[in-house]
This record gives C-alpha cells, structure tokens and sequence, in this order.
C-alpha cells in the first residue's frame, strides 16, 4: 500500500505547471470538510482525500515555460503573500525543512485558512474539521496558505497538524527545466509544529509529508529571482 501510495503521490505532484493554472475551473464544494471513504483503508482514503483538495491558482499567471523562473519576477507578484515570506538572514538549514518544533497555536490562531485556488476558510471553521486530517500550511502574519509566489533567498514558516505524533516523511519536487525530488524524515509530535523554508533555488516547489499512512495536502511554493528593478527591495522583516 505504501508502494501505491507513493506513486499516485509522484503522478499528482508531478503535473505539468498548466495543470495549476487559474482558469482550470476547478472548485472543491467541501472545503474544509473531512469526508469519508467508506470501508476503504485508512491510507487509501487520506490521499483520496488529499487528491479532492482544490489545486493551486494565482492572480500572477504562473509560467507556461519554465525558462521564465529564471527571468525573474516583478515586484508586483510577491506583493500579494508578502505575509507568508522574510528575507533570511541565516545560511539556508539543510534538508527539506528545518527542524520542526512544538507550536503553541494558542492566541495566535490565524483569521482564516486559504486554499490553493484562492478559496478562504475562517480558522474555526476548518479547525472544527480537521481533527482526523494531517495539514501543512504556509504561516503568515494573519493568515495562512496553500500557496505562495516569494523572491528567491526568501525564508517561510511552514504549520504542520498531526492527530498522532511520529515519523513524518517530507517529499519535496522542485520544477523548473527538469524535475528534482527531495525527501527527509523528521519527528512530529501530535498536534501542532513549526518549520522552516528555505526558498534557496528558482522553481515551483510542493511539498508534502506522510505520517501514519496518511499524506497531508500538498504547499505549492512558486520562487522567482526578482527583477532588476526590485531587485533593491527586500521584505519588510527578516526571519533569523
């Protein structure tokens, strides 16, 4: 099953970029809701669900030819999740992520939760929900994401939820001319973690981890050298 799994794992991540695009339609009416697959195996029936989750979208067009992540980006696109990136201001941590470490969410609960395709959810109302799920989110100021457009060197927060703690393993795939994957394993307690990103190199970035058979959704981060003309502008605030 693990086997399986993986693959249709690999098959899904591995889209071309046009598969992501925002025209695509695409609209998930239950949002939010933990639906059941019957009698099928637990595993199973997680990345069934994971696959029903809405698929990324910008306002900024993403790229139709990956050369274009190496032109760079205006400033313009990472206006948009300027929330969810810092510049970093430590050498890049090793491995997919930085260790992950226990988050108190207490007091500091996002106002809401967006979806891939720009869909939002309020916090109560999707952690009403999520009980029995295993969610990664990019943490912002206010909110949190599914999806990010930052400049390259920039460092993000990633919010990792588990209903029972253990070995997680990290799956990352970097697009760009060819496709790179990545994995490591790290320990997650029960309940919430926090992690860090770097987005050291230009592509589309989606990540994903498993923890007891059961995949979480897919952080599609899109990194972009910026432009020339911003290239003299750094976010406002600096993660360390």
């Amino acid at each position: 099953m693990k086997q399986v799994m993986f693959l249709i794992c690999i098959m899904a991540i591995s889209l071309p970029l046009s598969a992501f695009a925002a025209d695509a339609g695409y609209s998930n009416p239950n949002i939010g809701q933990s639906y059941g697959r019957g009698t099928l195996d637990e595993g199973l029936a997680g990345m069934l669900d994971w696959l029903d989750q809405p698929v990324p979208s910008s306002k900024y067009p993403l790229p139709s030819d990956p050369s274009l992540y190496a032109a760079g980006a205006a400033e313009s696109a990472f206006t948009p999740y300027s929330e969810y990136f810092a510049a970093a201001t430590k050498a890049a941590e090793s491995g997919v992520i930085g260790a992950p470490a226990q988050y108190n969410i207490s007091g500091k609960e996002p106002i809401a939760v967006y979806y891939g395709d720009g869909q939002g959810l309020e916090y109560p109302q999707y952690a009403s929900a999520m009980a029995s799920r295993s969610d990664l989110w990019i943490k912002g100021t206010t909110n949190w994401s599914q999806y990010a457009v930052v400049p390259l060197g920039s460092r993000l927060e990633l919010v990792a939820y588990v209903p029972q703690g253990g070995d997680a393993g990290f799956y990352q795939t970097i697009q760009t001319g060819s496709i790179f994957h990545d994995y490591g394993t790290y320990q997650l307690d029960p309940g919430y973690s926090s992690m860090s990103f770097d987005a050291d190199q230009a592509g589309r970035h989606m990540l994903y981890f498993v923890i007891n058979n059961q995949p979480s959704n897919v952080v599609i981060v899109d990194v972009f050298p910026p432009q020339a003309e911003a290239a003299s502008s750094k976010p406002s605030h600096a993660v360390s």
